[in-house]
């Protein structure tokens, strides 16, 4: 008499699909990069027997792991789980989200990065004064912010009697945490002594715009003089 045994090994699951990866922000890039306010990245794995224990959320700002933000916690939505981090702080971010499932699916590990400048730059003026009569005259511009972007910078030089853009030119140089950009020396001859106006613009890379100007006289060969508009409307009438 021969007699079968019989083995119930209950429900299991095959799965040999690794998780998959998205993720998406709340403000869009300037220059591929950079963001110029504050973004909230929304994190989602699909997959149906992900194991939220072993997804791990990393990354650095400025080079240093320990001011790293963290993540909310994974919710679980149909077949995805989906979890949120806000980047509220200016810096450089390197961000990794690594994960695996319940049947050790490993998923491709997510790696990415941006700049958060939210702060305007600086522009300061240098070797100028309000009053300038010495054998060298070369004002000097400093912009300061590091993610300043180079084309950008732009230089014009107004004299109020000459009446135009004076084509003056000068050297851009990078420099510590910025740019410094020198004025070629205003020309020692009496047609350039005059009352000019110094304007600078630039903007960052994270399309942050500064502009700022500064009014300085040359007069090498005597006095310069600007008439107020009260003073220029009576100029050569009787009163």
């Amino acid at each position: 008499d021969l007699r079968a045994d019989t083995y119930d090994s209950g429900e299991f699951i095959i799965d040999t699909t690794p998780p998959t990866f998205g993720v998406s922000f709340d403000k869009g890039l300037t220059n591929e990069h950079y963001y110029s306010d504050e973004v909230t990245a929304t994190f989602r794995i699909s997959d149906a027997n992900l194991d939220t224990k072993r997804v791990a959320v990393s990354g650095t700002v400025n080079g240093r792991a320990e001011n790293f933000v963290s993540a909310s916690d994974w919710i679980k939505s149909g077949n995805d789980y989906i979890a949120r981090v806000k980047f509220d702080a200016n810096g450089e971010y390197e961000v990794n989200v690594s994960a695996k499932d319940k049947a050790g699916n490993t998923m491709e590990t997510y790696s990415g990065g941006f700049v958060i400048d939210t702060q305007k730059s600086e522009i300061g003026f240098a070797d100028v004064k309000k009053s300038n009569n010495g054998k060298e005259i070369r004002p000097t511009i400093v912009f300061n912010d590091q993610n300043i972007s180079k084309d950008s910078i732009k230089v014009e030089l107004y004299g109020a009697n000459r009446g135009k853009t004076l084509d003056i030119g000068g050297e851009l140089n990078e420099k510590e945490g910025g740019y410094e950009y020198v004025l070629n020396n205003i020309p020692a001859k009496p047609e350039y002594d005059d009352i000019y106006t110094l304007k600078a613009t630039a903007e960052d890379n994270a399309s942050n715009k500064i502009e700022k100007k500064i009014r300085f006289s040359v007069n090498r060969f005597g006095s310069t003089f600007l008439l107020d508009k009260e003073t220029e409307a009576i100029n050569g009438r009787y009163v």
